[in-house]
């Protein structure tokens, strides 16, 4: 395993932050992050060196990408560290797994059923459009799609 960049630290410091509400935002993470004052002054040196190529906003992107990473990290046993569910709203709610309360975890579940099923319906179109491309030699999927869309309509009445 690689040693900890200083990115990563200040990531583990901003989660800190905010990891012990009830729940929280990426967002929430990114402002603790971005709040740093080293942090604040080099996003702020570099809008200002390179105001043309945005430098500034190219960072907080790559940053928040990163925080969005840290928060699928899991432990030893495979399980993820943070979980999170839809509000509403552009974000999702985070908190730490291991505090999460019967409520929130039923949401999850609920996301993650409706996840599933939409994977399983992906998968049964994909193998009948697979299996009628087999049929005829030479057919794409774009020949077929029409008609098993079709025949599946019909069968869903």
């Amino acid at each position: 395993m690689k040693p900890p960049t200083s990115l990563d630290q200040r990531i583990t410091t901003a989660l800190r932050q905010v990891q012990d509400q009830p729940y929280f935002y990426k967002s929430e993470v990114a402002a603790a992050l971005f709040g740093m004052r080293d942090v604040a002054e080099m996003l702020k040196g570099l809008r200002k060196r390179y105001p043309e190529w945005r430098l500034d906003q190219i960072v907080r992107r790559d940053v928040e990408t990163q925080i969005g990473r840290r928060l699928q990290d899991k432990d030893r046993r495979g399980i993820r560290l943070y979980e999170c569910y839809a509000v509403g709203g552009p974000e999702r709610r985070w908190m730490l797994f291991t505090s999460m309360p019967a409520e929130a975890l039923q949401k999850v579940i609920n996301e993650t059923r409706e996840l599933g099923s939409r994977i399983d319906r992906k998968i049964a179109l994909y193998t009948r459009l697979h299996a009628v491309c087999l049929a005829r030699p030479g057919a794409t999927v774009g020949d077929v799609i029409d008609e098993v869309l079709e025949e599946e309509d019909t069968a869903l009445g």
